[in-house]
């Protein structure tokens, strides 16, 4: 360790004087990269040369450090949620502390990433359903997505309308995390006859879960979106739910940009009926992003 004093370096421990670091320019560092070719022409200009490749180095320069330093490419992704929270937030004139904004952009990055759905439309969605409220549990719904006992009660069996094979079908991962206990491994906890630990017995027991827990509140809230998209696509398409999902995950059900679009309107609307504006308000949110590609909203990959 090193201290400074005045033009010299010296270690704090031994008192002894340190050789002081040459700092490289840059030219040093982005020299040795540039095509030898390049630098034999007799019309090379290391100062052409940064100007015109400026934008590319700056890039190559980002992405070798997210490589070699992956809480840089954290860090980086972290700052973007925020900005879409940000984005949202600024619409209805709402101020998150720096606490709660940290709050909120975990949770959104961490489902965006194991759900595979858009982090600007989640962002959306949880702001316009609860405005980013903590732990929110009303007459209305429950949780950041404001999810009902109606909504997720096909969620609990196969019986009498219940949908949780096609449930398992859109994401099994995510619906174990949501209905069953886990050991300290990460393995689903069974009971003595090898049958999967609920965690809730009953659909209203997990809608009362989800007001306390924002964290499953999202999950399941993206669950039951799910299931609408594949639902609106199915009655668009004439087919089964059960192939449509499965049309949709495997790719042989191609959708258009401007058909995803529509789709996920209705099925905003659909998530939200109390609400006729409710579904193109979500989505003129999202047209606020200039390179905005319905093609990435398709729910089911």
């Amino acid at each position: 360790m090193t201290k400074v004093e005045g033009l010299r370096e010296t270690n704090i421990f031994t008192n002894q004087e340190q050789p002081k670091q040459k700092v490289k320019n840059p030219k040093e560092i982005i020299l040795p990269l540039v095509p030898q070719e390049t630098i034999k022409e007799e019309s090379f200009s290391w100062e052409k040369y940064m100007e015109d490749n400026n934008k590319k180095l700056r890039e190559w320069s980002e992405s070798t450090l997210e490589n070699i330093f992956p809480e840089v490419k954290e860090r980086k992704r972290r700052a973007e949620i925020e900005k879409i929270i940000k984005l949202q937030t600024n619409k209805v004139k709402l101020n998150l502390s720096e606490e709660d904004l940290a709050y909120w952009t975990k949770i959104i990055k961490e489902n965006g990433e194991t759900t595979d759905i858009r982090v600007e439309l989640l962002a959306a969605i949880i702001c316009k359903e609860s405005k980013f409220s903590k732990h929110i549990n009303s007459a209305t719904g429950s949780g950041a997505m404001q999810v009902t006992t109606i909504t997720i009660q096909d969620m609990f069996s196969d019986t009498n309308g219940g949908r949780l094979k096609l449930y398992n079908l859109i994401d099994e991962e995510t619906m174990n995390k949501i209905l069953y206990k886990h050991t300290p491994e990460g393995e689903i906890a069974t009971d003595k006859n090898g049958k999967n630990i609920r965690r809730y017995n009953t659909p209203a027991e997990l809608r009362e879960a989800c007001g306390k827990d924002d964290n499953l509140g999202v999950q399941v809230g993206i669950m039951c979106l799910k299931m609408k998209f594949a639902d609106v696509v199915a009655k668009k398409k004439g087919l089964s739910l059960e192939a449509t999902i499965k049309g949709l995950k495997s790719r042989e059900i191609k959708l258009s940009a401007k058909e995803i679009e529509e789709i996920l309107e209705t099925t905003l609307k659909r998530y939200n009926a109390v609400f006729q504006s409710y579904g193109k308000e979500v989505i003129d949110s999202l047209k606020v992003n200039n390179n905005l590609n319905f093609e990435e909203y398709n729910l089911i990959k």
